[in-house]
């Protein structure tokens, strides 16, 4: 049996809004001692062993929770990954992610997400309020790529920018619940 590598994978957004637009799901994956990121064939890179990465979007190496080792980030389309979500029924959960290094060696990381179907559920707690409109407002004038962007404030055109437009999305379905 081929050893698996346990990875830590951190998922962003890590609450994902099915109603909301944004072009890519986001990960950044971290070996363990003795491992690089550098070493990692992005192209073996899969959520639940059925989604691959999306090759048109960035890939990078960097420290992205700035604790002294690299990550590597990579991009899913998000369509893809919505549309799984939605096939298999998941509302909250782990999401497995795999992949290999060029040596053969298969890594494994999993995260958890939650998830709102939700119009105006920017923080996918299943209630538009507040908190709802304080992440869209954190967020007002950023464009998909730009540090602040948040896909899950994005509900309205254009869409690949947090504008008023998103803000009165979520106004007008304030105080809607889900279930």
């Amino acid at each position: 049996m081929i050893p698996v590598v346990n990875a830590i994978v951190d998922i962003q957004p890590q609450a994902l809004s099915l109603r909301s637009r944004g072009r890519w799901f986001t990960a950044y994956i971290e070996l363990p001692e003795g491992y690089n990121v550098r070493d990692v064939d992005v192209s073996a890179i899969m959520i639940n062993g059925s989604i691959l990465i999306d090759f048109d979007a960035p890939v990078a190496i960097g420290d992205y929770d700035e604790n002294g080792i690299e990550d590597l980030m990579v991009r899913f389309n998000r369509t893809l990954v919505v549309g799984y979500i939605l096939s298999q029924g998941i509302m909250f959960g782990n999401v497995t992610l795999t992949g290999e290094l060029y040596d053969g060696t298969m890594f494994e990381g999993k995260a958890i997400i939650n998830v709102s179907s939700l119009l105006g559920d920017a923080n996918c707690d299943d209630i538009v309020d507040i908190y709802d409109i304080v992440h869209a407002a954190s967020s007002f004038d950023s464009k998909e790529g730009d540090l602040d962007w948040n896909p899950n404030a994005n509900f309205a055109f254009p869409w690949d920018l947090i504008d008023i437009f998103d803000l009165v999305t979520i106004a007008l379905n304030y105080g809607k619940t889900y279930p």
